[in-house]
């Protein structure tokens, strides 16, 4: 009898071993199933410059109203890495050729000398360096870290953005500053004796709007 109920307890314990093996063996496949399902889709985009834009703001001093300028550039051509709706990388040129101001009740003839004096060595040096490009090095949550070549040197830059993706177009939004300083322009030289508010400041504020394809 003692036999009996022993064989009849090993059996029972048994059953209940492969029960329990089978119940971890279904949770880890559910948990492959979801790690799986977490993993976002990365795309390749190519960004459509003639439904894009960059626009500028230049100002004097610490005031992005004082004095302001406003104007655009374009992009000559640019492409952007996704997952899901993470920019993780991209690449992008700019025609520094395509300078132009668009300050409302702006001065025609006035604008004319500011495009041309931005242009010349006192600032982006256009006729050596006709083409700034602009690369995605780091990405986080809405937010991207790049560098920016300008006149043969590089600028850091910090982009926050939104982002909107429908298919198989994509919109994105960014607005930024870039702060020129280490470039040293000629043209942002202050005076000795001069007025800090009257100095042309170093720093440009940047709103793109960017429209791409797969």
């Amino acid at each position: 009898m003692k036999k009996v109920v022993y064989s009849m307890l090993v059996v029972s314990l048994a059953l209940f071993s492969c029960g329990g093996e089978e119940k971890k063996d279904e949770k880890k496949d559910e948990k492959k199933e979801e790690k799986q399902e977490e993993v976002a889709e990365k795309a390749m985009w190519t960004v459509d410059p003639a439904a894009s834009t960059v626009e500028w703001n230049g100002y004097k001093g610490d005031d992005p109203t004082n004095d302001a300028h406003l104007g655009m550039v374009s992009i000559s051509e640019g492409s952007i890495v996704t997952e899901g709706t993470k920019i993780t990388g991209g690449n992008f040129k700019i025609d520094m050729n395509t300078l132009k101001e668009t300050t409302e009740g702006a001065d025609p003839t006035y604008s004319e000398k500011l495009i041309k004096h931005l242009g010349n060595e006192d600032f982006f040096n256009v006729a050596s360096f006709p083409v700034a490009e602009l690369n995605i090095t780091a990405a986080e949550d809405k937010k991207v870290m790049a560098e920016l070549m300008v006149l043969g040197k590089s600028v850091p830059v910090e982009i926050p953005y939104e982002i909107n993706v429908d298919g198989e177009r994509a919109s994105i939004t960014a607005e930024f500053s870039v702060d020129f300083t280490s470039l040293g322009l000629p043209g942002t030289a202050l005076e000795e004796g001069g007025d800090p508010a009257d100095k042309i400041s170093d720093k440009v504020n940047f709103t793109v709007r960017l429209a791409a394809i797969k």
